[in-house]
């Protein structure tokens, strides 16, 4: 009994947090490459996210992240079906969901929800305080690897790599 109120008082303590981000591709002959960042906080690489601001839909915060930490933007989204170059027709992969406990001590539910697109540089990196720079990876599992955290690792390999690899 004691270990089901822990449960439900954890859940009830929990915040919701969302982030969203574009998994950002581009076609090198017949095969995708995926573009990464290199965060400066924490020595490792990661696929653009970040949170809504005020009025902002998912996709639009979605755009903007990508935007800011790696200066490209995206040309086609893929959709329900197939690639598009209408954002509004983008379909988001499924989620990664997880929770953390934050420096306050409080448990954080986090969601991130990425869309998949195809992309072109057409900036520079914005936001130069968490990007240290940005490259492009063949779209496999060594690539996979590179990323910090199980759930990350995981959701690569079984949402995005097998989406568009699925004999992968």
């Amino acid at each position: 009994m004691l270990f089901i109120k822990s449960i439900l008082k954890r859940a009830i303590m929990e915040t919701n947090d969302y982030s969203y981000g574009i998994v950002p591709l581009r076609l090198s002959g017949a095969d995708y490459e995926i573009l990464l960042s290199k965060s400066k906080r924490y020595d490792y690489f990661q696929i653009a996210k970040g949170h809504k601001e005020h009025r902002e839909t998912n996709i639009q915060a979605a755009i903007r992240e990508l935007q800011e930490e790696t200066g490209h933007s995206p040309t086609m989204f893929l959709g329900v079906d197939g690639w598009t170059n209408d954002q509004t027709l983008a379909s988001p992969i499924d989620p990664i969901i997880y929770v953390f406990t934050s420096k306050k001590g409080r448990p954080i539910r986090k969601h991130v929800i990425y869309y998949i697109a195809l992309v072109e540089k057409t900036g520079e990196i914005a936001d130069t305080e968490e990007v240290e720079f940005v490259q492009w990876f063949p779209l496999n599992r060594e690539t996979g690897n590179m990323l910090l955290h199980r759930e990350n690792i995981e959701h690569y390999n079984n949402f995005i790599l097998h989406k568009l690899n699925p004999h992968l």
